[in-house]
């Protein structure tokens, strides 16, 4: 399947894409919430099933799936509640079927770099009403779906919050700005300086402290990469322009914090500024230390998908739990949930959990590394696969200060990074077995 530049599946595919973060237009279903992205990924799945001859399923990363599904499994038979954690086990399955896979099957059915412009053309799009959001706001435009308000309106889009919103983000610019330091000088790549502006800018009016993290978490991958004698190979001068770009950052930052630092003091600088006194440190704090404790209690598979909310809720009301789980707001287990994706996963599945997910990631990184050391691959393919492999890295750290098992942004993203390894790899198969 060759998709054409216009036609209904462009169109489905991009409005894909488009509709990852849209958190704010759903319906409630009991523990659940059926987004418009659910309800796409669904008729994306059943379209692959009827008329492309099925999901294709790389074996490995199949077997990964299913030792975290029958640990997710598992793990439900030690929950407090196990009706609620068996159905987000089947409902993480509905995840990596609708995202991960569909994305992988995307990039390894159709012409990639098509998919990939798509991908990247679906968050600018969506970063555009972002900043919508934050100007307008300047001005006293309130736009539709705008919710938090720190002297300006924070950009968001569709999120359900602005911290999600730059989850969502920083994916696509710590890519884009990877693609635009490893690039050689070119028209091509002064072409893409405007879109590299542009991506940067849609994550900041988010004024999320997660934001600034990533920028440091990006330069700190990059040094590190570029310390390999191996990679200096291929990329010359990337130290100079790394530099460079560093420096822009911060000169960037620090005139935005000059003219509007009441705005900078209460977001992008609230840890600095208030300490860990700050309500937004301590209920981090807070979920990170009762995970671990619920780790402690249930080490080997876990308190259950979904179980560590209402564990920690136990143990604070003990006397009131008697009353059935469905009689317990959702929004009331919110504020117990992990608040660190590492402590989410060991307090949700325990260490076999853990196990499952490290072979999973040990496989991503095996298959990077192989393909990126192989000198058959062209220096646009190297640029990309590198680029997609750095923002991987970048946006796992980031979910240490949220937790974020069922985001399907992040499987998406790792499903369109994955599949684009393997992509080259199929092609680097074929041009050996010619010979």
């Amino acid at each position: 399947m060759i998709l054409p530049r216009y036609n209904l599946a462009f169109v489905f595919v991009f409005f894909y894409f488009l509709t990852l973060s849209v958190d704010l237009i759903n319906i409630d279903i009991g523990i659940f919430k059926l987004k418009l992205s659910h309800l796409i990924g669904f008729f994306t799945v059943a379209f692959l099933a009827c008329f492309q001859k099925g999901v294709f399923l790389e074996k490995r990363y199949m077997i990964c799936f299913a030792a975290i599904f029958i640990s997710m499994l598992l793990s439900s038979f030690f929950s407090i509640c196990f009706y609620r954690s068996f159905t987000y086990s089947i409902i993480f399955l509905f995840t990596t079927l609708s995202y991960f896979f569909v994305a992988l099957n995307l990039m390894l059915r159709c012409d990639e770099n098509k998919i990939l412009k798509l991908y990247i053309l679906s968050y600018l799009a969506i970063g555009s009403y972002a900043a919508l959001q934050f100007f307008g706001s300047m001005a006293g435009l309130i736009l539709p779906f705008s919710v938090q308000q720190v002297v300006f309106v924070r950009g968001s889009a569709f999120a359900h919050e602005p911290s999600f919103y730059t989850l969502y983000a920083i994916p696509f610019v710590a890519f884009l700005n990877a693609q635009w330091l490893l690039s050689k000088v070119s028209t091509d790549v002064r072409k893409k300086t405007a879109a590299v502006l542009f991506a940067n800018l849609f994550l900041l009016v988010s004024t999320s402290t997660t934001a600034v993290l990533s920028y440091l978490v990006f330069f700190a991958v990059v040094m590190l990469y570029r310390m390999h004698p191996y990679n200096r190979l291929f990329f010359i001068g990337l130290r100079r322009k790394l530099l460079k770009f560093a420096s822009g950052v911060m000169l960037c930052f620090t005139a935005g914090a000059c003219v509007c630092f009441e705005l900078f003091k209460k977001t992008f600088l609230k840890f600095l500024y208030f300490g860990i006194t700050h309500e937004s440190f301590r209920d981090r704090f807070k979920g990170i230390a009762s995970a671990v404790k619920v780790f402690c209690a249930y080490p080997f598979f876990g308190a259950g998908l979904g179980g560590v909310g209402p564990e920690v809720h136990r143990e604070k009301f003990y006397s009131e739990f008697a009353k059935q789980l469905s009689d317990i707001d959702r929004l009331q287990l919110a504020k117990y949930e992990p608040t660190n994706v590492l402590t989410e996963l060991l307090g949700s599945l325990g260490l076999v959990g853990l196990i499952a997910f490290s072979l999973f990631f040990f496989f991503i990184y095996r298959d990077f590394q192989k393909i990126l050391k192989d000198r058959r691959i062209s220096s646009m393919e190297r640029i990309q696969l590198l680029s997609l492999f750095i923002s991987l890295i970048v946006i796992l750290i980031c979910l240490q200060v949220n937790q974020g098992l069922f985001r399907a942004y992040i499987w998406v993203h790792l499903g369109i990074s994955i599949g684009y390894a393997l992509k080259i790899r199929s092609r680097l198969e074929k041009r050996t077995s010619t010979f």
